[in-house]
């Protein structure tokens, strides 16, 4: 009776876990100015082949979203936000993606990134 008491009690222990992602909010940009921010996700390392980055920016808005140092093994806990916009406007970034260990940990992140002109 106890070990599958125990076996249950393990299996959930893995679930229900929050995997936080800071800031909770990104600053405004300017067209023209560097725009570099740091996003990074807590709790877990994130398994890099499940990471979706999803943004309607234009094609060539200058900024892209990519890990600050693709060497390391947890790549993808840390991101930056980086370049110099072309556009004023607001634009949508959702990342998401899963966590290692976790069974079906994961995480979601939405921010709304505004670019105003000069």
């Amino acid at each position: 009776m106890y070990k599958y008491l125990l076996i249950v009690l393990s299996l959930y222990g893995c679930t229900g876990k929050d995997y936080p992602v800071e800031p909770n909010q990104i600053p405004v940009g300017v067209v023209g100015n560097l725009y570099n921010q740091r996003i990074d996700v807590s709790g877990g390392v994130v398994i890099p082949y499940s990471v979706q980055i999803t943004t309607d920016f234009k094609e060539d808005i200058g900024v892209v979203i990519k890990p600050i140092n693709q060497e390391t093994s947890d790549a993808y806990n840390h991101l930056v936000i980086y370049g110099v916009p072309k556009y004023s406007g607001d634009f949508k970034i959702k990342i998401s993606g899963g966590i290692y260990g976790s069974g079906d940990g994961k995480f979601t992140k939405e921010y709304t990134y505004k670019v105003n002109s000069k």
